[in-house]
């Protein structure tokens, strides 16, 4: 099976060791960066104009870039509320950004480009930020805490070239990260639903399977038989494949978006870069992506779906169930609510004078999905107190190893 960019990316955040493919990324981005240097410096009468590099951002790009302007440019975005992310998050975060820097075209520093491999494993990085405070036009509020940590307290961003503040406050690699994060966690959530759904519900009719990746798995686990009665038990309870379905789409889409996004460059600005030469620069969006923000939304639907049919279980359980657990179908009711509410984060946003005016909303969606997951392993806790099973006891190796390979897969990456 050949190898993702998701998959490196899972191997660096559990292994804690850089991705392979980073060390020949370093030639590419000193040679990049050459042409870059040779560009800013145009000729004797013309130089060109690159916001963040030469000139200042947002309504001051026409205004030339002050010395130590890199260090006004950071502490300008040190804002919001700050919270403490998890070492594991730090670092999918990192190495989101270490392989969209792979992916050339933002001018960045070989001195800047070591630096982030020098951090890894983020074993030294400060975790406390304001992680979660997003206009979602980029993530710059987050990055900028992320850089201040990758910094530390030696190091001051005015001393660093030119340019490299942008080159690493820019792109979608904060909701990139957390999307990794989240997708790992994930993983873990629907593999105790799965089994848990398993111990109770009719199987899948072999026949109505199409090359389910998890199929075999989760009859391995199944409990049942399924005979040719035609009875007319509830639906949640007479078959397991629109459970399976469910969570196959949810985990392919949200790999398919991250993969996407590890093996394309996102920065602003943009430098066209070939046979080490700079063709031009361009200001451009490649930070927005609706695609990560509708996995998200969809995964989410999906952890809901499985929520209800694990009420379901709940509520038609031991129907001579004794005093101490009568209401435990009640606060399942709750924990179900819990995964509802509230609206959509919306698209438009009016910041920066007008210069953005439009937002992918990915971070809020993935912290969202959070509260969605936190609702729902609290509901799969109280299913497996129910059932009297011990803390844990839906894990079940075969689903959650078929699940690990399905979202680790190279083929969902050729799907882009």
């Amino acid at each position: 099976m050949p190898e993702s960019p998701l998959a490196y990316a899972l191997d660096a955040i559990h292994a804690g060791t850089i991705p392979p493919t980073m060390h020949a990324a370093q030639r590419r981005i000193r040679v990049e960066r050459r042409a870059v240097d040779a560009y800013l410096a145009g000729t004797s009468t013309d130089s060109p104009r690159v916001y963040g590099f030469s000139t200042m951002l947002g309504q001051r790009d026409d205004t030339d870039a002050s010395l130590g302007y890199q260090q006004e440019l950071l502490d300008g975005h040190l804002l919001g509320r700050q919270t403490t992310i998890s070492r594991s998050s730090l670092r999918a975060v990192t190495v989101a950004k270490m392989m969209q820097l792979a992916e050339g075209g933002s001018g960045v520093s070989p001195s800047t480009f070591q630096l982030v491999l020098k951090r890894w494993p983020c074993e030294e990085m400060d975790t406390n930020g304001a992680w979660l405070d997003s206009y979602g036009a980029g993530d710059v509020i987050p990055a900028s805490w992320w850089i201040r940590s990758l910094l530390g307290d030696d190091i001051s961003a005015a001393d660093l070239p030119a340019g490299d503040i942008i080159a690493l406050m820019n792109g979608n690699f904060f909701s990139t990260g957390c999307g990794i994060a989240v997708l790992d966690r994930m993983a873990a959530t629907l593999a105790r639903s799965l089994a848990a759904l398993a111990a109770h519900v009719a199987p899948p009719v072999s026949s109505q399977v199409r090359d389910s990746p998890l199929y075999e798995a989760y009859m391995s686990s199944s409990h049942h038989v399924r005979g040719t009665v035609a009875e007319q038990n509830s639906v949640v309870m007479r078959d397991g494949l629109p459970f399976l379905r469910a969570a196959e789409q949810a985990l392919t889409s949200m790999a398919s978006a991250i993969n996407k996004r590890l093996s394309r460059p996102s920065c602003n600005p943009f430098f066209d870069i070939s046979e080490s030469h700079v063709h031009a620069h361009y200001s451009q969006s490649s930070f927005l992506d609706l695609c990560m923000s509708s996995a998200v939304s969809a995964a989410a639907d999906a952890l809901r779906f499985h929520a209800a049919g694990i009420q379901s279980i709940v509520k038609m359980g031991d129907k001579s169930a004794a005093v101490s657990k009568m209401e435990l179908p009640k606060l399942a009711e709750v924990f179900v609510e819990e995964m509802y509410g509230g609206m959509e984060p919306r698209f438009a946003i009016s910041e920066a004078g007008g210069v953005e005016d439009i937002s992918d909303r990915a971070l809020q969606r993935i912290s969202r999905l959070n509260g969605v997951l936190d609702a729902f392993d609290s509901l799969l806790d109280l299913y497996e107190e129910h059932f009297e099973l011990p803390r844990g006891g839906t894990y079940d190796p075969e689903i959650t190893g078929a699940i690990g390979n399905l979202i680790r897969s190279g083929d969902i990456a050729g799907h882009v």
